[in-house]
Parts: C-alpha cells; structure tokens; sequence
C-alpha cells in the first residue's frame, strides 16, 4: 500500500499571477516565502488571488516535468493585514471547494 504525501504548510505574499482561470479559479503564481531566496511558484484552486495578499497554505510539493518544482495548493486561507487594530479577515478554501480551513488559519 502507498501511504499518502504529508501535506507541508507555507505562508507568503503572492508577487506575481502567472495565470488565472476565472472559471474554475485554478492560479499559477509566484509568491515570496520565508527562508526561500526566489519566490515559489504555487499551483491550484485559489479564491479571487491578488498580488501583495498573503495566504497560509497546505499543500504538497510537486515536480512538473516541464516548469520544476511547484508547491501544489490543497487548502488556503487570505490573510489580511490588521487596519486600525481590527481584527484581520480572513477567507478560507480547501482544495476541493469548500470554505473550510479553520486549523490552517
């Protein structure tokens, strides 16, 4: 029997959106990651992405045989910043469509 993958988290800023399906929200983009010198291409399913956003993922990494090494987006949340001391907002999607990610967030 082959076990599944353990899913990695990441946290980061999206620098860049090489490409979005406004059908069905599948997004390559480039994000800046701690501890990694180049930002990270992520692969998947993301609500509405933006450049400057910071997202908290799970995911897997993934080598693609043309484009390399990918992180591969299971579940996110978007994480706002703070204004004014509120509270930030925070929108939460799993990879299969579900507004659910209380434990990533």
């Amino acid at each position: 029997m082959i076990e599944p993958e353990e899913q990695t988290e990441l946290e980061g800023q999206i620098e860049n959106l090489t490409y979005v399906n406004e059908e069905n929200g599948y997004t390559v983009a480039k994000v800046r990651v701690s501890g990694h010198s180049d930002p990270v291409t992520i692969v998947g399913q993301l609500i509405s992405p933006t450049p400057g956003e910071v997202l908290r993922m799970k995911g897997l990494w993934i080598n693609h045989p043309r484009f390399g090494r990918q992180f591969k987006v299971m579940s996110h949340c978007n994480r706002h910043p703070e204004i004014s001391g509120l509270r930030s907002h925070q929108r939460h999607r799993s990879g299969d469509g579900r507004e659910d990610c209380e434990n990533l967030c």
